[in-house]
């Protein structure tokens, strides 16, 4: 890997952590960077922990059968492992969504769901540029700007179980009040 190279990641890992902490910070309602989680959210969070776990496995499992027997397929190889990472984390997010333990007590759903739309406006945004650049797909497979795509995609399902789940809740409050 080249200098520039080299300092480009760093510095783009840099900047990353920053925005973590300040969009950790952004969705929090009270001074603390942690989520304060209730005992009935660790169990939840820790069943959707198993289910990404077994999730990953599983598809790691398909993907080394595979690699195994030389079976092609259009995306670059560097790529598959990040769309199972991807794909376990939805899975751990929408049950974790759907069953209360996404969200800890001192966030703000609001403002998680402002930077839901934004990080994943902001990977469309990417993924668009790439492709416009001729970048997405290499040598008629999909290449890294596809993870941009993936990360967008990701953002626009986390999106959707969130006003899922928005709207179940509200029609569990009707119910209530009946």
């Amino acid at each position: 890997m080249n200098t520039a190279k080299l300092a480009g990641v760093i510095v783009g890992g840099v900047i990353s952590v920053f925005l973590v902490l300040v969009i950790l910070k952004f969705i929090k309602k009270d001074s603390s960077l942690r989520a304060k989680y209730d005992e009935r959210q660790h169990i939840v969070r820790g069943r959707a922990y198993r289910i990404a776990f077994w999730t990953a496995v599983i598809l790691l499992a398909l993907y080394s059968f595979i690699d195994a027997f030389k079976i092609d397929i259009p995306i670059k190889r560097h790529v598959i492992p990040f769309i199972i990472i991807m794909i376990s984390v939805l899975v751990h997010t929408s049950y974790a969504i759907l069953n209360d333990g996404y969200f800890g007590m001192n966030e703000s759903r609001k403002r998680a769901m402002v930077m839901f739309v934004l990080i994943g406006l902001l990977n469309f945004g990417i993924s668009i540029l790439e492709m416009n650049r001729g970048k997405m797909i290499e040598e008629g497979k999909l290449s890294s700007p596809f993870m941009n795509f993936i990360c967008g995609i990701s953002f626009v399902i986390i999106g959707i179980v969130l006003l899922i789940k928005s709207r179940i809740s509200k029609d569990d409050l009707d119910e209530e009040e009946e």
